[in-house]
C-alpha cells in the first residue's frame, strides 16, 4: 500500500511479497509438514495431549529444515529478476508477515523473525524457511491461541532491499500510551532501525505537537544514550558497533528532518485513515518509509 501512495517526499525500498499461497504450496508438496501442523493445532486446542512448547519447537525445526518447493523457488527467482536488474552489491531484509499480524485489534510484531543483510539467493531461500519456522515458535502460537486466532492460518514473507541508513527508527502518529492525536513521538538512532525496534540501544525520543490543521512542531527532544548502533556489512551480515561519544551526546536527527518526517506521518495517517506506527530511515537527506501499520495499543 505504501508503494501505491504517490509522494515525491519519500521513497519506499523496492521489494516483493511471498504470499500465503506459497506457504500453502509448501504444505501441499510436503505432507509431513501438513501432518506436523495438524498435530500442533490439535495440541494447542487441547484436542490431543502433549507439551505445546515441545511440539512448537519440533514443528519449527521441521519447517526450517525443509527445502522450498521448486515452484516457490522459481517464483522468488523471477521476482528478484523483475524487481532488481542486478542484485550484486545489494543487501536484503527478509521479513515475516503472518496473516492478521498487524491489525487494530492485535499485533504479533516482534514475535516472528526478520533477517537483515541477506545477500545471496540461497540465503534468501533459507531466510524464507526460517521466517516460516518462526511462525510456529511457542510465543507466536500461544499469542494466537490466547487471542482466538487460527493456530495455522498461514504466513507471508516480505523481501525488500535494505536501506543503508545513517539514522532510522519508528514514529507514532498519536501518543501510543494515551492516544492523544495532538502528540506524536519519534524514537531514533544511528544506523539501522533494528537497534530501536529490538531495544538494544537507548534511542533519542522526540515529541512533536500537531495542530488541528496538521501543522507539526518540535515540542521536546530527549537525547538517549545511543552507545551502540547496528549497521550492514558488505558481506551480507549486520554488526553492532559503538557510537562515538561526540555523536551519542547529540540528537541523531536534524530539526528539518524531524519536521519533514512528522509532516509526512500526518499525510500517511490521512491516507490510511487511521493512526500509524511507522518505520522510517534516512540516508543523507533522502527519507525512506519502510512500513506503516496500525497502532495496536490504542484500543487498550
Amino acid at each position: 500500500l505504501l508503494t501505491a501512495y504517490n509522494s515525491e517526499k519519500f521513497k519506499v525500498p523496492p521489494g516483493f511479497c511471498i504470499t500465503l499461497t506459497a506457504f500453502q504450496k509448501q504444505l501441499q508438496k510436503n505432507p509431513i509438514l501438513t501432518e506436523k501442523a495438524k498435530e500442533l493445532e490439535a495440541v494447542a486446542n487441547k484436542r490431543k495431549p502433549g507439551n505445546l512448547s515441545e511440539v512448537c519447537a519440533s514443528t519449527a525445526k521441521l519447517f526450517e529444515e525443509t527445502e522450498l518447493t521448486k515452484d516457490v523457488k522459481e517464483a522468488v527467482k523471477s521476482e528478484m529478476e523483475n524487481n532488481f536488474s542486478s542484485s550484486d552489491g545489494k543487501l536484503f531484509a527478509v521479513r515475516s508477515s503472518a496473516a492478521g499480524e498487524d491489525s487494530d485489534e492485535m499485533s504479533a510484531a516482534g514475535q516472528m523473525d526478520t533477517y537483515l543483510g541477506v545477500k545471496t539467493m540461497e540465503q534468501i531461500f533459507q531466510s524464507i524457511q526460517k521466517c516460516w519456522a518462526s511462525y510456529f515458535a511457542f510465543p507466536a502460537v500461544e499469542y494466537r491461541r490466547q487471542h482466538g486466532q487460527p493456530i495455522v492460518s498461514g504466513m507471508g514473507v516480505v523481501v525488500q532491499e535494505m536501506v543503508k541508513s545513517e539514522t532510522a527508527g519508528v514514529l507514532f502518529t498519536r501518543d501510543p500510551l494515551t492516544g492523544n492525536p495532538a502528540k506524536m513521538s519519534i524514537n531514533a538512532n544511528y544506523g539501522l532501525g533494528e537497534s530501536v525496534v529490538s531495544g538494544s540501544a537507548e534511542p533519542d525520543t522526540i515529541t512533536l505537537s500537531r495542530s488541528w490543521e496538521g501543522e507539526v512542531k518540535v515540542k521536546e527532544i530527549q537525547v538517549g544514550g545511543k552507545k551502540t548502533q547496528i549497521t550492514a556489512k558488505g558481506d551480507g551480515d549486520t554488526v553492532e558497533t559503538e557510537v562515538g561519544s561526540e555523536n551519542s551526546k547529540k540528537c541523531c536527527l536534524k530539526e528539518d528532518d524531524i519536521l519533514k518526517l512528522g509532516q509526512i506521518a500526518v499525510e500517511l495517517e490521512k491516507a490510511f485513515v487511521g493512526p500509524r506506527d511507522i518505520e522510517w530511515a534516512y540516508n543523507g537527506s533522502q527519507l525512506y518509509i519502510l512500513q506503516a501499520r496500525p497502532i495496536t495499543t490504542l484500543n487498550q
